[in-house]
């Protein structure tokens, strides 16, 4: 494949692609419109970025979302029983939390944790409903600190004019299902249908000054140099700050609405290099501590993907499972 090179002319380019200042919006994954055209040179990408700053959203991420208008009175009498849990940590499922509230004898009606569609990873945040509001009231003052999920957790009234199954859609990336059987299998719907791919770079981040740039630059460049191929989401940019660079080192995911996009996307960019940075694509699969998250909800979606050879065995789950809890261990006896 041929590698793009890029001059001096285009380099100085993506330090400008960005403006000064970034909301932390952009550290969310982003929604654009796809569409067809040949595949763009580096030196046009990156003139594209310079000109236009459409792809960075102003709005800043919540996870409570004030809901559009009036809101339902039915929502509002389950908003009033219901509690705002914050401070979980991100491997917790829906499972625990229920556990939690029940053993303090508070009957559960509904638990919604959001997951990441491609980390299979809480946000730290749940919303509990219970049975009625005198419910609401004492979990808050029973549970509040309580640490039967490994944090002191924090618990608030829900806001009575929120919609939690709601989150924030202006140019972005729906990334965000609900933590139950329908929502893993949502998440993990792509990686089944081949649609899936992983983005890795040897190089730099594009752009420069504070991470939150870099971060907004290197999302425009994947998404100017993917968006032919039919983008459906894209994850959180992950961050490198390394000096060496002489690692490949992951970058992000990105599903597609096709998979016979996905495998285009990957002949066509894989080994292609963007301004000193080197972009590696290929096909995603799930490794053994995210395979043992998707299995804590839906033990069926595991097996399938076990059995297309995108998940690793049950035994090299378990050895990976223990190997993070030693490490957790020591680390926890050598800050004490």
């Amino acid at each position: 494949m041929t590698l793009f090179r890029v001059g001096p002319t285009a380099r100085a380019l993506v330090s400008r692609a960005c403006p000064p200042r970034v909301a932390s919006s952009v550290l969310l994954s982003r929604r654009v419109t796809t569409y067809r055209r040949p595949f763009a040179t580096t030196t046009r990408i990156l003139q594209d970025l310079a000109q236009n700053d459409s792809f960075v959203s102003s709005q800043t991420p919540s996870s409570v979302v004030q809901a559009p208008g009036a809101i339902s009175e039915e929502l509002q009498r389950k908003n009033a029983r219901s509690v705002l849990v914050s401070k979980i940590p991100r491997d917790c499922t829906s499972g625990p939390i229920k556990t939690m509230f029940e053993d303090a004898r508070f009957n559960v009606v509904d638990i919604f944790v959001k997951l990441d569609r491609f980390r299979y990873q809480g946000t730290t945040y749940a919303s509990v409903e219970l049975a009625d509001e005198e419910q609401a009231k004492r979990a808050i003052e029973m549970l509040q600190g309580n640490e039967a999920l490994g944090n002191a957790v924090n618990l608030t009234a829900m806001p009575p004019d929120s919609d939690w199954q709601l989150h924030r859609t202006d140019r972005a990336y729906h990334y965000l299902v609900r933590d139950d059987e329908a929502g893993t299998r949502t998440a993990v719907l792509p990686l089944l249908e081949g649609r899936r791919i992983r983005i890795s770079i040897k190089g730099p981040m594009w752009g420069s000054g504070p991470l939150g740039q870099r971060r907004a630059t290197s999302l425009k460049v994947i998404e100017r140099t993917y968006d032919q191929f039919g983008i459906e989401s894209i994850s959180l940019i992950t961050p490198w700050m390394s000096k060496g660079y002489k690692t490949v080192q992951y970058l992000c995911h990105i599903d597609f609405t096709t998979a016979e996009g996905a495998d285009e996307a990957i002949r066509a960019t894989h080994k292609t290099l963007i301004d000193k940075t080197v972009i590696w694509a290929g096909k995603a699969v799930v490794g053994p501590i995210k395979a043992s998250q998707i299995g804590s909800v839906n033990k069926n979606l595991l097996a399938e993907l076990q059995e297309k050879g995108l998940a690793p065995p049950d035994s090299e789950i378990q050895e990976a499972l223990e190997a993070s809890k030693a490490k957790r261990a020591a680390s926890e006896s050598k800050a004490t």
